[in-house]
């Protein structure tokens, strides 16, 4: 739709010639993307989509103001527009309104799939969440979680073929710390509502002995030594110790300790799995890293990163014994380092994270001779079957082979991403390097700080807490806003509004913001009615149901004149006319934020609309194309809803 104008826009743009250069090679010359620039312009510029052109300026060596009034007098503009207006730096392009009428039918008589663009036949992989077994999801995890959903989502509707997947560390130190746990403690926790819930005060509990155990020793305290021992069952040698023993026998397998936290992991991921669910986010795939050491995954990487003469065994120095990957001609950024190399394997034979995760890179864009074998594990809310990773036993399935890969880790994960990026080019797969993406964000914390699985500070703040809190707290809100309005309602219906409520103001909240930004859990944010919230956003679409039902009347073709579009009408059909160009630009650029502030504007635009813009009182011909609106307005959010994965609500 809008990407059909802006394609043609783009193709009379390169025509255009500025100091007698066309503008196609300015561009190409100068390494400029006028795809990038075109844009959205603001709220109070009456146009379309605008050029800025101080990067023209500064290619060129002239004014942007020069520039900009060159382009608007020269350029042939294509059916689509209407006009080109210089404003300063910028170029103003408006549609026709043959154009947004021909937008509007095909809105209307497509419905929310109208932000769908044609299949591109690439495949992105997205790797998102990653908990750890052993603990409840906390609003951290939630934000890495949502931010992936989101994305993919995104992706998606632009005409990408999505995979997702989500990384289990059943094999890690904490999954070890829960075993030791359940096995050593005389007395474990009681009345948890959800296994994972109850797997997160283990660890805690025995994290925090653990430490506590460490201190002791070092001062020499005696009696806080036996304090511990009397807490605890079968003590011999001390609490490091045992978990580092149990994590051995673990990535051994094969034995009655691997079994048994196995079973644990597979218990705690099936428990975060119904938080999820709850939270609407869906999976492909789960990959388990014993799943991985299995197939010997990193084996075969490891092997051909030493036949490249930059991977190498360390025979002097701290590290001797380590294997490590020469970083040094890498670029400037990985040679100041302290140590111009990384290790991939410690002295004692064991594979770090980041050596593990260039092979999981590597599966993902299918440049292994090793494959896992895959069975069904659950069926989730939706009906999706979600699969699982096996070794020697299951069914082939198509997955991994990607276009391009995205892992969703956060910002202190950015120097090892960067390795497991380098390390492609050094095995050469320039290519695959350069599609691999590091979608970073800064975490959701309490306003104490940050989440922490060892003390505990998530108790209360987890996400199943949290959603439990919203909904008692919609709920009263709801049923003193019905009250006010004299609006009948039952009390299954106030619960099943408040979830979705619940849900969409949580999912929205964690997106809204940069994500390279810190956001701090706030309820009185997510449940603002009036502005920058999912609540606000559906109190709108209820707006514009309500009309529609007094008119009596869910226009579902465009029939009026557009010429007799205001000011106000105009930029609300040009707002809803740009989501697919959105859509499509978030896919290239990762920037989720950017689905609800568009959202937050469109809301905005309707509501202005609203306020200034009758629609029951005015004439037949303009309350008929005025309600074509609306319903094209409904529409849209819809559509946002569905990528931000908010349930629409029938009453406010």
């Amino acid at each position: 739709m809008t990407m059909k104008a802006r394609t043609a826009l783009m193709q009379a743009l390169a025509q255009v010639r500025i100091k007698n250069q066309p503008l196609s090679e300015i561009c190409t010359t100068n390494k400029i993307d006028l795809e990038e620039i075109v844009a959205s312009p603001p709220p109070s510029i009456a146009a379309d989509l605008c050029l800025p052109c101080f990067v023209l300026s500064k290619a060129v060596g002239e004014s942007p103001e020069n520039i900009s009034a060159e382009i608007a007098r020269t350029v042939a503009l294509p059916p689509e527009f209407s006009e080109a207006v210089p404003f300063n730096a910028f170029v103003n392009f408006t549609f026709s309104n043959e154009y947004m009428a021909q937008m509007l039918k095909d809105i209307l008589e497509t419905g929310p799939a109208y932000v769908n663009l044609p299949k591109s036949g690439k495949k992105v992989l997205i790797e998102h969440t990653g908990v750890n077994p052993g603990k409840p999801w906390h609003m951290g995890h939630a934000r890495n979680s949502v931010l992936g959903d989101v994305y993919a989502r995104c992706a998606r509707a632009a005409g990408l073929d999505v995979e997702v997947l989500n990384y289990i560390d059943d094999l890690g130190r904490q999954v070890a710390t829960v075993y030791w746990g359940i096995t050593h403690l005389k007395s474990l926790p009681e009345n948890a509502p959800k296994l994972d819930f109850w797997q997160g005060l283990v660890y805690s509990t025995s994290a925090q002995l653990e430490k506590k155990e460490v201190d002791a020793r070092e001062k020499g305290n005696e009696t806080t030594l036996a304090e511990i021992a009397a807490q605890t069952k079968n003590l011999q040698n001390n609490i490091k110790h045992q978990i580092e023993q149990t994590l051995h026998q673990m990535e051994a397998g094969n034995n009655e300790t691997a079994i048994a936290a196995k079973r644990f992991a597979d218990e705690s991921v099936r428990a975060q799995l119904q938080t999820a669910g709850r939270m609407n986010i869906l999976y492909d795939l789960l990959v388990w890293e014993s799943d991985i050491v299995g197939v010997k995954l990193f084996d075969e990487t490891l092997a051909k990163l030493q036949k490249t003469g930059r991977v190498y065994k360390l025979t002097e120095g701290e590290d001797a014994g380590c294997i490590v990957m020469d970083m040094s001609t890498a670029g400037p950024e990985f040679a100041d380092q302290k140590k111009s190399y990384k290790i991939l394997v410690r002295s004692d034979s064991t594979a770090v994270y980041t050596g593990k995760d260039i092979a999981f890179q590597m599966w993902k864009f299918g440049l292994t001779s090793i494959n896992f074998k895959y069975e069904p594990y659950l069926t989730q809310p939706n009906g999706q079957v979600l699969w699982t990773t096996r070794v020697g036993k299951g069914t082939d399935m198509p997955f991994a082979s990607a276009n391009n890969v995205i892992n969703v880790i956060g910002q202190e994960q950015k120097w090892p991403q960067k390795v497991v990026k380098e390390s492609l080019r050094i095995l050469g797969y320039p290519e695959q390097a350069n599609n691999s993406y590091h979608l970073s964000y800064e975490h959701a914390v309490l306003p104490e700080g940050r989440f922490s699985g060892r003390s505990g500070n998530w108790v209360g703040s987890h996400v199943d807490a949290v959603l439990d809190h919203i909904v008692h707290a919609a709920s009263e809100e709801f049923k003193k806003r019905f009250a006010e309005r004299d609006i009948a309602v039952t009390e299954g219906e106030l619960n099943e509004y408040a979830e979705k409520l619940a849900i969409g103001a949580t999912r929205f909240f964690l997106i809204n913001s940069d994500r390279n930004k810190k956001i701090v859990y706030d309820l009185k944010r997510m449940l603002n009615f009036a502005a920058e919230s999912a609540p606000y956003c559906l109190y709108t679409y209820v707006r514009a149901s309500n009309i529609l039902k007094k008119a009596g009347e869910t226009p579902t073709t465009v029939k009026s004149d557009m010429s007799q579009l205001t000011p106000h009408d105009k930029r609300l059909a040009s707002m809803i006319i740009n989501l697919p160009a959105t859509i499509h630009a978030i896919s290239q650029t990762y920037n989720v934020s950017a689905l609800p502030q568009y959202t937050l504007r469109l809301c905005a635009a309707f509501n202005e609309f609203y306020e200034k813009c009758p629609v029951m009182t005015a004439d037949p011909a303009q309350k008929q194309m005025r309600l074509e609106l609306v319903r094209a307005t409904q529409i849209a959010l819809e559509s946002c809803f569905n990528l931000i994965g908010i349930q629409k609500l029938e009453k406010m």
